[in-house]
């Protein structure tokens, strides 16, 4: 929430810092004493009989956060509406600690402020700045003004240690002490551009979400010991695949290759298993630690805050595959954008192949299609690509993966994937695009017995309202073919991948081409294998529809991705507060995005 509202600011204020101050709250569960009642169910008896009651809140008990936030959540409330009220001036009434904040700290000048990408939401920013809770952490975020500067940074301690707490007494009869931890009011407590919050360090200069470099070097560390020794011991693999876990949360392609580590520390006995044992790490899951260093370094580097907001897709792509009983066996697909489009035959001997199943051509269709436009160079940094199939399993792939051993190919494929969204600094969005609305796709995927101008004809006069008018047919690249051939062999090889009955399709296929060599290493991509049948005498394909009862493709995809992102908890991008009566916004899914906010109209 607090990336989203900075985002907003910087839209609105292209040429002004924006400051991030941090509170914590010091020994924040102790200040909330128990019911009775709940003080009777927290007895602790200890070896000598000795029975022990907990009169205040428990950090290790589960309910206990959600009470605090009773507290934390009302403190936020009333500093936001303090910020409101333009009566109010913190050299008249201020907070006991409000001293020990010091000037906001500005970065150099000769970086340049960082553009913000247009959001498909609105988080609304205000001028006199937003603050918003996590459990006992206080985060604000405030644009540079006269007042703000003064009034931001001590609206909290004025809240908390003078309105819902009250200040230290000279005469205290009981040691205390401040509501706010004043070590970390010194720290994080004096607003700055580049700030440590929640673990991470925020930079709204630059619009960067980085780790830490002392937790870098400490977990890459971690990670050595794992890869290098025979054994490890329980308790560290444990927390670096929480930390790997952590991290997901700005590169969520890190979640992938977790599914091996989850299966391990299932089949390890979990939990209950002792914490100080040793256990030897198979080979695989060491390949995925290596794999996710390259992950954490990125995270060092820093990870776009554009790419962490709701957003409307600036790159649309759409792909499909065939796999038919008769031999015939295809991909294509093209981008709304852009215009490429492309397709490739296999030959018989992998049409056949009862290793080869449809969804992991699926799969690999949805990788090329964005693959063709990275290659051109059409898709820069802080892109939101959303790529659509008819396929559910792929679209779920591209979203989260639960891969099995013998599911080489598969595995190549994400990899691939992930290298390019983290190399190429893209927002990955996936969304399934119903089979007759995929129509183009299926046409590029099938009739391979008609020409590149033959087809390119054809479905510019049958289809135009599916396809942009820079639509044009490309022979795929050399790599991205040896791509494919790397990834079916090494599939054909395992010889443990179960194929999947064909669905049927609503294009029927027509006859296959001319005969195609048994290699994918040929030179010629094979779906450019010229046929001697013309226009005029081949039989055409059964088309599912036409032109005239298809809508706009590129309409289609935008409003279904928006109605599927509206769908989502408010709470994700916006903390409702200031609304003083009548029924306050909901936060779950039963209450989406679509029915409280006026979404932005920028595309």
């Amino acid at each position: 929430r607090v990336i989203h509202w900075i985002i907003a600011t910087r839209n609105k204020h292209p040429f002004t810092a924006i400051f991030i101050s941090k509170y914590d709250i010091d020994a924040a569960y102790c200040r909330m004493t128990s019911h009775p009642k709940t003080c009777a169910q927290t007895i602790v008896v200890d070896e000598d009989g000795i029975a022990h009651i907990y009169t205040r809140l428990t950090f290790g008990g589960k309910p206990n956060a959600a009470i605090f936030c009773e507290v934390s959540e009302t403190a936020t409330d009333l500093a936001n509406e303090i910020l409101r009220c333009d009566e109010w001036h913190p050299d008249i009434i201020s907070g006991p600690l409000q001293d020990h904040i010091g000037e906001p700290k500005r970065e150099t000048d000769d970086v340049p402020f960082a553009p913000s990408a247009p959001m498909a939401v609105d988080p609304k920013p205000e001028e006199h700045g937003k603050l918003d809770i996590f459990v006992d952490d206080l985060i604000a975020a405030f644009l540079d003004s006269i007042r703000n500067n003064k009034c931001v940074p001590a609206v909290i301690p004025l809240v908390l240690c003078r309105l819902i707490g009250r200040p230290i007494s000279e005469n205290e009869p009981i040691d205390r002490n401040d509501f706010l931890s004043i070590t970390k009011l010194l720290a994080e407590g004096t607003p700055a551009e580049v700030q440590l919050v929640l673990g991470w360090i925020l930079d709204t200069q630059c619009l960067l979400v980085k780790l830490p470099q002392e937790k870098y070097r400490e977990w890459i560390l971690d990670i050595d010991s794992i890869i290098n020794d025979k054994q490890c011991e329980w308790k560290l693999f444990q927390t670096t695949k929480g930390r790997l876990n952590h991290c997901g949360a700005t590169i969520p392609h890190i979640r992938h290759f977790l599914n091996r580590m989850h299966e391990f520390e299932t089949n390890q006995g979990g939990h209950s298993r002792n914490e100080h044992s040793y256990v030897r790490i198979p080979r695989d899951i060491k390949d995925d630690f290596c794999l996710l260093k390259e992950f954490l370094l990125l995270s060092r580097e820093g990870v776009s805050m554009n790419l962490l907001t709701a957003r409307k897709p600036t790159h649309v792509f759409c792909s499909d595959s065939c796999k038919e009983p008769n031999g015939l066996a295809g991909m294509g697909g093209y981008s709304i954008v852009s215009g490429r489009a492309w397709r490739f035959k296999f030959p018989e001997d992998v049409a056949n192949s009862p290793h080869i199943s449809n969804n992991l051509l699926e799969y690999m269709a949805t990788v090329i299609t964005v693959w063709i436009d990275h290659i051109h160079g059409d898709i820069p940094p802080d892109s939101s690509i959303l790529s659509t199939s008819d396929s559910s399993s792929a679209v779920g792939w591209l979203h989260k993966s639960s891969f099995r051993n013998y599911q080489t190919g598969h595995e190549k494929v994400s990899r691939h994937m992930a290298r390019l969204t983290i190399n190429g600094r893209w927002a990955l969005n996936s969304q399934h695009l119903r089979g007759i609305w995929n129509v183009v796709s299926d046409i590029l995927s099938r009739e391979f017995q008609m020409t590149n101008d033959t087809l390119l004809t054809h479905l510019r006069t049958n289809y135009y309202s599916q396809i942009p008018m820079t639509f044009q047919i490309l022979p795929l690249p050399k790599e991205i073919t040896s791509w494919i051939s790397s990834i079916v062999h090494a599939t054909i090889a395992s010889g443990t991948a179960k194929p999947k009955a064909p669905s049927k399709n609503t294009t029927a296929p027509g006859p296959d081409g001319s005969s195609t060599s048994h290699s994918l290493e040929s030179k010629t991509t094979p779906s450019w294998t010229k046929s001697n049948i013309t226009e005029q005498n081949r039989p055409l394909s059964k088309p599912s529809s036409t032109a005239c009862d298809l809508p706009n493709l590129r309409r289609i995809t935008k409003e279904t991705f928006e109605a599927t992102l509206f769908e989502k908890p408010l709470a994700n991008w916006w903390r409702a507060s200031g609304q003083t009566a009548g029924t306050a916004p909901a936060t779950s899914r039963s209450a989406p995005t679509r029915n409280f906010v006026q979404t932005s109209n920028s595309s």
